[in-house]
């Protein structure tokens, strides 16, 4: 166990990463992805393009071309038709919380079952507690509309006249080699999350393929992040640093164990740690932005890279290597 050695004295062959997969540059070939619709994502050339069902999205800044990693979202459905030849309509829909958004080129006034505007970079959130239906006025020449449930913002959803469509969510899972050593470890992920948040929002989850014995990573609340360690279907540790994470802003943190406890850093920060009785066992598969049952509490942002080292790191390491992501 390395956490108590001095930097230097760690040794070298634990510094290189069992694995380093870097979203960037395309996926890992021990990184599988699932998505059951086409959904939608911005190109170096700063356009909206589509990608088929079951092809990852790798990203980009609209503005400068950057590349911002995987995109991985939650399903949604955006139930204003012919998204991309914006037009006044009016739409019923049920109760329940509903983001509009609109592209470059204009704004949306809404009228009806309640009531404000939208404009780029600028969604408009609202909440129905009843069926009632909302007119959306078009304000000049936009690229594309939504009104998506949820009570944030997501990518644009394509859609057909007079119909919906549904974006399915984004499933991205590695099954875990031998290379992995269940009674110790370091994972260190960059990220960029995504300017909207409801809790929890997961960045990865490795487990037995249950919520008893796993490693989960995700934004609990508004700025917070937090890691925790299940083993024996019984919650181990909880860390939670004390320096902030922003939608938007991209991150690093590292989520490390051993038998002697664990610890977390984020973005170079204070090192957060816990002693625990237990660490969690039969560790098989990862998720990435999502959770482990099913595809919940998605990142509804961006996976830049991920490294895991076959031992616990010790915190100076931890926070050098968090450092100015």
């Amino acid at each position: 166990m390395l956490a108590g050695l001095r930097l230097g004295a760690v040794p070298s062959a634990v510094l290189r990463p069992a694995c380093d997969w870097d979203f960037a540059a395309g996926l890992p070939a021990a990184v599988s992805f699932l998505r059951g619709s086409a959904a939608r994502c911005v190109d170096a050339a700063g356009r909206i393009v589509s990608s088929p069902a079951d092809a990852p999205r790798f990203d980009h800044d609209p503005a400068t071309g950057k590349p911002l990693g995987l995109l991985v979202e939650g399903a949604r459905t955006n139930f204003l038709p012919d998204s991309f030849a914006p037009a006044t309509r009016t739409v019923s829909l049920p109760a329940g919380s509903y983001t509009l958004s609109v592209g470059s080129g204009g704004s949306l006034a809404v009228t009806g079952a309640a009531a404000g505007t939208a404009a780029p970079g600028v969604p408009l959130t609202l909440t129905l507690p009843a069926p009632g239906s909302l007119t959306v006025t078009v304000q000049g020449q936009p690229q594309w509309y939504q009104c998506e449930d949820g009570v944030f913002a997501s990518s644009p959803i394509a859609t057909l006249p007079g119909a919906s469509a549904r974006r399915e969510a984004d499933e991205v899972r590695v099954l875990l080699g031998p290379w992995h050593r269940q009674e110790a470890g370091t994972w260190i992920m960059d990220i960029r999350p995504g300017a909207g948040f409801a809790p929890a929002q997961y960045l990865m989850t490795v487990s037995d393929g249950t919520a008893s014995e796993r490693h989960s990573v995700y934004r609990w609340a508004a700025g917070l992040i937090a890691y925790d360690m299940n083993a024996g279907g019984v919650q181990r540790s909880s860390l939670v640093p004390a320096n902030a994470i922003a939608g938007l802003t991209p991150s690093r943190v590292a989520a490390a164990w051993s038998r002697q406890g664990v610890a977390f850093c984020l973005d170079g920060g204070p090192v957060v740690t816990a002693t625990v009785p237990v660490v969690a066992a039969e560790i098989s598969r990862m998720t990435l932005g999502s959770q482990t049952s099913g595809l919940a509490h998605a990142l509804f942002g961006h996976i830049r890279r991920v490294r895991y080292f076959p031992d616990r790191l010790p915190a100076a390491l931890l926070r050098s290597m968090t450092a100015g992501s």
